[in-house]
């Protein structure tokens, strides 16, 4: 079974693992206004939204409008 470190996720299959940065699929999970980063201290993913946009969800469901 193919197991991706924290921030990354598996692209291939179990046979044939390939951890890809979660941020450059589906820009990490978040709004397509966000940007997509990572904890400097998990790597787990961090959306933030971009210059001219606030998030109206909540800091774990960020939706920027």
């Amino acid at each position: 079974m193919c197991t991706c470190k924290t921030g990354y996720t598996n692209t291939g299959s179990d046979s044939n693992c390939t951890c890809t940065d979660s941020c450059e699929v589906k820009n990490g999970g978040c709004d397509s206004n966000a940007h997509c980063s990572h904890d400097s201290t998990s790597y787990g993913v961090v959306c933030a939204c971009k210059t001219g946009y606030t998030n109206t969800g909540s800091s774990s469901n960020v939706t920027c409008t």
